[in-house]
């Protein structure tokens, strides 16, 4: 659990969104944060840190959350010292406007570019959705990431295209609803359809590129006990 104190009160629709998720608390100083980051990011962001300090003297890095929906876990990353430069991509414009108040509100020197696009599930393509054309993409795959995070939501297109917007020696971390081991881990949301099948990412990655090196692909379960499929890849470099 992470605490983290808030330093601007002054977003109403923000913080009745927090209320309304049990996140928010209350101490001696003020209003507080309460929340946890994607359990695969939490247990693999220290490894991931290392290694791009090893590789490259930056204490930095470029990271790309898509599906980001409010922002818990570019939240989390704005509040870590190894500084990131936060995207986060979601096809619901009210989610990223929520997760840019997040993160400014934990870390007001962290800046999340937000990108209004949604995602072919088969094909993988990505189309703005700002009527203003403001969205650029180009941006994205110009500027190639330490880090993509694929969580909560299955673009199943998208992973044989992965390879062309994280660096060589990047990294994905993926967490989705996978299908019981077990009846007793039965659930109903998402149906199979919305469900990813173990072994089906690492198959996809490297469909599209033969440089992801699978680190972790295992089952986990989720705060509320159903099971997960996690992977943890990283693009070796040539």
């Amino acid at each position: 659990m992470i605490t983290i104190p808030l330093r601007d009160p002054s977003e109403r629709d923000f913080w009745d969104y927090a209320n309304s998720l049990k996140i928010l608390g209350s101490s001696r100083q003020g209003a507080e944060l309460l929340f946890r980051p994607s359990p695969i990011l939490e247990a693999w962001i220290e490894t991931i840190e290392r290694d791009i300090v090893k590789r490259t003297t930056r204490f930095e890095g470029r990271s790309l959350d898509i599906g980001c929906g409010s922002g818990r876990d570019m939240g989390y990353l704005s509040s870590r010292k190894f500084h990131w430069n936060l995207s986060g991509l979601d096809d619901w414009e009210k989610a990223l406007e929520r997760a840019s108040i997040m993160v400014s509100s934990i870390n007001p020197t962290r800046k999340v570019n937000c990108i209004y696009a949604e995602i072919d599930e088969k094909k993988g393509n990505m189309r703005p959705l700002s009527a203003e054309g403001e969205v650029n993409l180009r941006t994205i795959f110009n500027e190639k990431c330490d880090l993509v995070c694929v969580i909560r939501c299955f673009p199943k297109g998208l992973f044989g295209q992965l390879h062309l917007v994280v660096k060589d020696g990047g990294y994905l971390i993926f967490s989705h609803f996978t299908n019981p081991k077990t009846k007793a881990d039965k659930y109903d949301s998402p149906p199979k359809e919305g469900r990813v099948k173990g072994g089906e990412v690492e198959k996809l990655l490297r469909k599209g590129c033969k440089r992801w090196n699978v680190l972790r692909a295992e089952y986990s379960k989720s705060e509320d006990g159903r099971p997960l499929w996690d992977v943890v890849a990283k693009l070796e470099p040539l």
